[in-house]
């Protein structure tokens, strides 16, 4: 089993502030979905701020996945991670799907993989509708609005059968995109130490790409030595925190600045 992340234990902290100001009331907090770059292949992803933080997963996980704090009588919350888990190898999905089957982009986690490294319940994505719609009209449900249309769709249709006000809805939405905002304004010890990994990574780069200045200038396309330079900097770091992005996903980069920043 894989170990526990290193952010597990500060992403149950900040579930911990939030579970605090909307006692009694279901949390949904979506990673938002893939973005087509052509065809069958995608934009490397990137999760939504809000999923990112409460849960400590970065660049490439989890598509599709969304984090739901279920409230308890004691007035705390249970985390649950909905994501879509490993499939068996006898299985279509496994050569059939481009973005989940094994067989085109490596091995997933499972949903005991999942919770070794977070420290939380996860469960496959197909559950997500029931649970989210369960007991609608007593419980409260808020959920982070445009991050991923489908989970929408699923609060929505669960508000409507239970004549839940739309306005009064969208107004506690607000209320909690407003409340993970505010909480990512001040950084905890661990967000400091990955910003300061981030800058020294950044400095090395640069410090690459002056190396490599005086066989650029001799090059009729100098200036792609230098992003390779660049970006070859961002993928060892990258892949000293174990970041790496998936075959699947490294398609073009971005800017050669901007890739070291993303990646470490």
């Amino acid at each position: 089993m894989p170990a526990r992340d290193e952010a597990a234990g500060f992403a149950a902290e900040r579930r911990g502030r939030v579970s605090a100001h909307f006692v009694g009331e279901r949390l949904i907090i979506p990673a938002g979905p893939l973005k087509t770059r052509s065809n069958d292949t995608d934009y490397r992803f990137r999760p939504h701020s809000a999923f990112a933080h409460l849960t400590g997963l970065g660049t490439d996980h989890e598509p599709g996945a969304v984090l739901v704090l279920e409230p308890r009588e004691d007035g705390g919350h249970d985390a649950a991670l909905y994501f879509k888990p490993m499939v068996s190898r006898d299985s279509e999905e496994f050569y059939a799907s481009a973005r989940h089957g094994e067989f085109w982009i490596g091995p997933r986690p499972t949903l005991e993989d999942m919770e070794a490294r977070l420290g939380i319940s996860a469960r496959d994505l197909d559950e997500f509708p029931a649970a989210a719609g369960r007991t609608a009209g007593v419980t409260g449900i808020r959920v982070v609005r445009e991050a991923d249309p489908q989970a929408d769709a699923v609060v929505e249709a669960a508000r409507s059968e239970h004549g839940v006000d739309a306005e009064q809805a969208r107004a506690h939405d607000a209320a909690l995109g407003q409340l993970l905002s505010e909480l990512r304004l001040v950084k905890d010890s661990h967000e400091v130490s990955e910003l300061r990994r981030s800058v020294a990574a950044t400095v090395s780069g640069f410090e690459d790409v002056v190396r490599a200045l005086p066989a650029a200038l001799e090059h009729d396309r100098g200036e792609r030595l230098i992003e390779g330079t660049f970006f070859a900097r961002a993928r060892l770091e990258a892949t000293i925190s174990g970041t790496t992005p998936s075959p699947r996903q490294a398609a073009t980069p971005p800017s050669f600045i901007g890739s070291a920043i993303q990646d470490a």
